[in-house]
């Protein structure tokens, strides 16, 4: 929409020009780039080859992923059913196959892990996962080919080494990457919910 008082300037769509002179974004001239004079002349190419990336990159990631995400995002939801299962089996050989080397383990009091100290924590008894259930499901977002996170509101009960049960509502995130061995997690991050 053009103002009248200035016809060779226009506000973009979508904003509101007042007759006092005042807009709620600049004006921009209506004649840029018209009749050869190019405000830019150098940006063009640059710009064009910059759209093919971007258009190429997208369709590159929506074909590695997009007749094989139903899949993956399968695989995953069965992966990290597993992954709950062994917490609560307390499956050590289950669960060091599927934690990744460079595991990050945030808890969810805000301690940082990696692999072998969680592990360790678990094999000694200090933390036993007594039940663990997602409600409602957890989500599965498939980030790209190798790539998986899941996300839910998990309810556990756990206990201490001196059996004492603790009932908890995290939201949780998983990471899952894939890797010449498979799928592994490689990141969990849990968070109290109030």
């Amino acid at each position: 929409m053009c103002c009248r008082a200035l016809r060779s300037y226009c506000v973009p769509a979508g904003f509101l020009a007042l007759e006092s002179g005042f807009a709620t974004a600049p004006r921009i001239p209506l004649d840029w780039g018209a009749a050869g004079g190019d405000i830019f002349p150098r940006m063009k190419p640059l710009l064009r080859l910059a759209s093919v990336f971007v258009f190429s990159a997208a369709l590159q990631l929506s074909a590695a992923t997009g007749g094989n995400s139903s899949a993956i995002e399968k695989e995953i939801s069965r992966l990290d059913a597993s992954r709950v299962d062994a917490l609560v089996k307390a499956d050590f050989k289950a669960l060091d196959q599927l934690f990744a080397d460079d595991m990050v383990y945030v808890h969810s009091a805000g301690k940082i892990d990696t692999k072998k100290p969680y592990m360790a924590t678990l094999t000694s008894g200090n933390l036993v996962y007594a039940s663990v259930r997602y409600d409602p499901p957890a989500q599965v977002l498939v980030a790209g080919p190798d790539t998986a996170i899941v996300t839910g509101r998990a309810n556990l009960e756990i206990k201490n080494k001196a059996g004492q049960l603790t009932k908890r509502v995290l939201t949780t995130t998983t990471v899952y990457v894939r890797r010449a061995a498979g799928w592994k997690v490689v990141s969990y991050q849990a968070t109290p919910v109030p």
